[in-house]
């Protein structure tokens, strides 16, 4: 009984193994999203034309990265044993993305600069811009996760199909975009637990990307 819990092939090598996995691929992410964590140290989000400019073009990384997240971490949830290759698979997925899916990522930053200024403009001013602008936020956040967890190619591979596809798909399961919110509002509290969060954020991202898969299935 001993000898096959420690085999090579055994319950706690392939935890090992898949824990390995999950560090390397939150890693990956983590590194696209350096120019963000730069931006919030030195800069911060102000009301002037050069911090909205520099903090949306600081997140442009985030929505390919996300995709190489996504992909990576399907893959530890479907293929049974260890898929390996961590970093090959997530840079891989991130270059194999559909022009649709491309589109979605140039689109983003337009919408998130749209989104700083009338928060700068009005926001201060006017309660009932703060909770728009989250609203389309969190919309626009909830189509690029959605967009990039799936593979399934779309009907014209255009950004108009991908997003009624996503937003189709997602009204016949409503609970799902709402799971997706509620494993991210966990792992953000994780990440702020006090000694274990920053250890805990290098794994984070990888762990959240394949609950995410798994309530996908």
């Amino acid at each position: 009984m001993s000898r096959a819990w420690s085999a090579p092939d055994g319950p706690v090598a392939q935890t090992a193994i898949a824990v390995w996995y999950v560090f390397v691929i939150s890693l990956c992410f983590l590194v696209a999203c350096l120019p963000y964590f730069v931006f919030e140290t030195v800069v911060g989000w102000q009301a002037s034309h050069v911090a909205l400019w520099l903090g949306t073009l600081s997140l442009a990384p985030v929505p390919p990265a996300l995709r190489g997240l996504m992909e990576s971490a399907r893959a530890l949830v479907t293929e049974r044993g260890h898929p390996g290759r961590p970093i090959r698979r997530f840079y891989r997925a991130v270059l194999d993305a559909t022009p649709a899916l491309r589109a979605l990522w140039y689109t983003v930053p337009v919408l998130i600069l749209l989104m700083a200024y009338d928060l700068a403009l009005y926001g201060a001013d006017s309660s009932a811009a703060t909770v728009a602008v989250a609203v389309a936020a969190t919309i626009v956040g909830i189509v690029v996760i959605g967009a990039s967890a799936t593979s399934a190619p779309t009907p014209g591979d255009n950004l108009p199909g991908l997003v009624t596809a996503v937003l189709r798909a997602l009204g016949r399961r409503p609970l799902v975009p709402m799971a997706w919110i509620l494993l991210l509002v966990v792992a953000i509290a994780a990440s702020r637990t006090p000694l274990l969060g920053p250890s805990l954020t290098l794994f984070l991202p990888g762990a959240w990307a394949a609950a995410v898969g798994i309530v996908n299935r």
